[in-house]
């Protein structure tokens, strides 16, 4: 709902600055109202801001100043940015999105940019972009339009990304088959596990690796090749030992 601040008063106001949060409001008597959006005289809409600054950057040591809300008003961090210090981070209070300084953000459908500079506009912020390679910008967008690529909570040993709620494929070392499991914040990866984020990747890792031949199936096959000579007792010896 929309709210309008008295700016000039007339016969019958609230005092001057005095806020309302519906559209309508008595003129000289209660019997006669006005629509303040009618009335710009008189009324200005308060468009309150989508922002709230989380972290200023400077070039002094700690170069990060954090949670700058929590101790310092607004008007105060006014002053520390006109002084020269920097935005580093911000929180869009609509829905709680987080943007820092080289986040890295849908521009287009199929194009990505990170995050330069951060401009306060009025009660709105200008996200300024740019090529992460590069330190000049190319392009504005609002904070109410920017939206944050999300970063993968871990990528598997086949080059998939994996994101919360994401299924994967995980084969324990030495192990003869795949379990399944489901990507979360708490995720646990290590060497002596083979992470696959497409079924078909870990069933080609197991066709490849798969201990799965026993010692009278290597016999058996040295016998149907005539040419070759197996010596059974150095084959066991060597079975023994990759166990």
């Amino acid at each position: 709902m929309k709210k309008y601040r008295l700016i000039k008063i007339y016969p019958g106001s609230p005092q001057l600055g005095y806020i309302n949060d519906i559209n309508i409001i008595a003129w000289s008597t209660p019997d006669k109202t006005l629509i303040c959006s009618d009335h710009p005289e008189f009324w200005e809409e308060v468009i309150e801001k989508d922002y709230e600054i989380l972290s200023l950057n400077r070039k002094t040591s700690p170069s990060i100043i954090e949670n700058i809300m929590e101790g310092y008003t607004d008007e105060f961090v006014d002053k520390l940015i006109k002084s020269g210090m920097k935005i580093y981070s911000i929180k869009r209070l609509s829905d709680g999105e987080v943007f820092t300084i080289g986040d890295v953000l849908k521009n287009r459908p199929s194009y990505t940019q990170v995050i330069k500079r951060f401009e306060i506009i009025k009660n709105s912020i200008r996200l300024w972009l740019g090529e992460n390679n590069s330190t000049k910008e190319n392009a504005g967008l609002l904070i109410k339009y920017a939206k944050r690529v999300l970063k993968p909570l871990f990528i598997t040993n086949d080059g998939v990304p994996m994101f919360k709620g994401n299924k994967y494929y995980v084969i324990a070392n030495k192990a003869t088959s795949y379990y399944t499991s489901t990507a979360n914040t708490n995720s646990l990866l290590c060497d002596k596990k083979y992470i696959f984020g497409k079924k078909e990747n870990a069933e080609n890792y197991l066709l490849m690796n798969k201990r799965c031949l026993s010692v009278n199936d290597v016999i058996s096959i040295w016998k149907y090749n005539e040419s070759s000579y197996c010596n059974q007792n150095k084959l066991i010896n060597f079975v023994k030992q990759i166990k």
